[in-house]
């Protein structure tokens, strides 16, 4: 079952969770490095994509071929009830039509978990991102022709648990923190295809530095209380805060610094019948440090449901209406996603999913309003126990209240997972 994310982007989540490796079934070989498991792995995709700038009908679209490259290697180490695990994955994809769309991330996680003793829990885990914004997508959405190749930006982030109370207890409660740290590569009026002749405030176009506003800090502290009801249902309170701190936008006197709190109610249950799941109703609020952007609160939810009719067949629903940072115009995004996937085995080794997901982004401080939705299907045949081979379509639309904004684009992609 897939929990509802805070997106980066929601038609971009949409796509990754099409065409995640993460979904196969490989069993990769371990080999011994000293008390370690190395686990190597390595995913390769074909795929064919109609529209790579996610450009309007109004604009020209350009399509390409691309292959992808996903190599991963994993170090993990289970003593008792500790955890120590260590990846590293490159993540780099060729263009046939367009090699200014080129690009390669990395990715460096760590997450360690220690068990003191029977009521005392802790873990930590950290990352350090190199990723990229391709053309067309996140802040250069409708705009992706004046970009001359990808933007690349770095996640850097670290997170705490401690966890006090027994699993079996009537109660129990998790305390969290978390930082967070986004940096972008320099883009200047050279790096553009376009000239910009006036940005006012006396500013020179040539030496500014069009990403540098879009950089944040961002730390959270948050509790999570468990009640439990029966053997397999608990009740939950989730409080979280969180402070946001941009860098200065030379074109706004006023920055998106924030402060965002949230309380949320909900049921999670586990159940030995049909259904396991998660529900979670609560409020947020988005309030900046400047007046002049007011706030962005309301109602908000996470529900996640896991429905298994048959033991080879199961539906997965999930829902969630939350606020997430502003992707160049605005104050903030408030989103509401729903999605639904068929997941379908229809012999020992070949399965099936089908996937359908909707989304309606509205920019607070704007009237822009999107309404995105994903319609896919894909394939997967588990060869032998390293080797899965998968084969998927997804068609892609946003319908934007500016024209604009607008895209549809069809993808079909092969993608095979290899392990040792």
């Amino acid at each position: 079952m897939s929990r509802p994310m805070m997106f980066k982007q929601t038609t971009t989540l949409f796509l990754l969770v099409l065409i995640s490796f993460s979904g196969f079934a490989v069993d990769p070989k371990a080999y011994k490095l000293g008390s370690f498991d190395l686990i190597p792995t390595l995913g390769i995709e074909q795929r064919f994509d109609s529209n790579i700038l996610n450009a309007s009908s109004s604009k020209q679209e350009v399509d390409s071929w691309i292959t992808q490259f996903k190599p991963k290697i994993t170090l993990e180490n289970n003593y008792g009830g500790d955890l120590y695990r260590f990846a590293y994955e490159l993540d780099s994809a060729l263009y046939y039509a367009s090699s200014d769309d080129n690009y390669t991330n990395q990715a460096l996680t760590a997450d360690m978990k220690w068990v003191l003793d029977r009521y005392n829990r802790f873990s930590v885990s950290g990352d350090y991102i190199v990723d990229h914004e391709q053309r067309g997508d996140g802040y250069s959405i409708g705009f992706g022709e004046y970009y001359k190749e990808p933007t690349q930006f770095t996640v850097t982030q670290a997170d705490a648990i401690y966890s006090y109370g027994a699993l079996s207890a009537l109660a129990r409660i998790d305390l969290k923190a978390k930082v967070r740290d986004v940096a972008w590569e320099s883009l200047y009026e050279s790096d553009l295809n376009v000239d910009i002749l006036d940005v006012g405030n006396g500013l020179n176009p040539d030496e500014i530095d069009f990403t540098r506003w879009r950089e944040y800090s961002m730390n959270e502290i948050g509790a999570t209380f468990f009640r439990k009801l029966t053997g397999k249902t608990q009740l939950t309170a989730d409080l979280s805060i969180k402070n946001f701190n941009y860098a200065d936008d030379p074109f706004q006197p006023d920055n998106l610094d924030s402060k965002q709190d949230g309380f949320y109610l909900g049921v999670e249950w586990d159940s030995t019948g049909l259904t396991t799941g998660y529900a979670k109703l609560g409020y947020e609020r988005k309030s900046f440090d400047s007046q002049s952007r007011g706030d962005a609160s309301g109602v908000r939810w996470l529900v996640g449901i896991l429905w298994t009719p048959l033991t080879y067949s199961n539906f997965d629903f999930s829902t969630a209406k939350q606020t997430t940072e502003q992707k160049g115009q605005g104050n903030a995004i408030d989103n509401t996603f729903f999605g639904l996937s068929w997941h379908h085995k229809w012999l020992e080794r070949l399965s099936s999913t089908l996937d359908i997901a909707s989304s309606n982004d509205k920019y607070n401080g704007t009237s822009r309003e999107d309404d995105n939705a994903i319609f896919g299907i894909k394939a997967n045949y588990h060869m032998r126990r390293n080797i899965d081979i998968i084969a998927g379509v997804h068609y892609t639309d946003r319908d934007s209240n500016q024209e604009v904004f607008d895209y549809s684009g069809l993808n079909f992609n092969v993608s095979v997972l290899l392990s040792m």
